[in-house]
């Protein structure tokens, strides 16, 4: 099996990623608008929680853009596809310290959040750190040429991951603010 798993290129797995992720978003829809929970308690985030938020999902999205539109298109990312995910890796890294901050659930408060929201964010918070370990660990002269070429596939399914929690993270918090959950 897992020999058979090697065999799959990442670029054969990125479409069927992206149908599974909007799959499950639609089915989340579906659910909340059968379930649907008004909620006119909804707890208003502060505008600096929003603004990290909000600059947080544009570098994941320049992320996203600049890498597996590179994988896709040329099988591996070069000139300024490369420049410019490097450049925006930095902030990606110092603002997902900021989201783990402003958004796992804390204290009384959580017993408000719906489970997706809860759970959505841990996913992005602990796929976005193996993203940062794994190229971090690349910078530095511990691995040989095969554990770097292993911790560049696991760099991008973490990737991977990271994008489909922000998906589904946003999802969540923008039900919530509609006070359907």
């Amino acid at each position: 099996m897992i020999d058979q798993l090697k065999n799959i290129s990442f670029e054969k797995v990125l479409l069927p990623a992206g149908i599974a992720t909007l799959a499950i978003l639609a089915l989340g829809l579906l659910a909340v608008l059968v379930v649907k929970k008004v909620r006119n308690d909804v707890m208003k985030r502060h505008w600096v929680s929003r603004l990290v938020y909000t600059l947080f999902l544009v570098a994941v999205a320049i992320l996203a853009a600049t890498s597996f539109g590179s994988i896709l298109k040329d099988g591996h990312m070069k000139h300024y596809a490369l420049l410019a995910h490097v450049a925006v890796a930095g902030s990606f890294v110092f603002l997902l310290l900021a989201v783990a901050i402003t958004h796992l659930p804390q204290g009384p408060a959580t017993k408000l959040n719906w489970w997706w929201e809860k759970w959505s964010v841990w996913g992005l918070v602990v796929s976005g750190i193996l993203v940062s370990a794994t190229m971090f660990l690349s910078m530095l002269p511990l691995l040989s040429t095969s554990e770097l070429i292993q911790a560049l596939q696991v760099h991008r399914y973490a990737g991977l991951a990271t994008v489909f929690f922000s998906a589904l993270h946003l999802f969540s918090l923008v039900v919530g603010r509609v006070g359907w959950r």
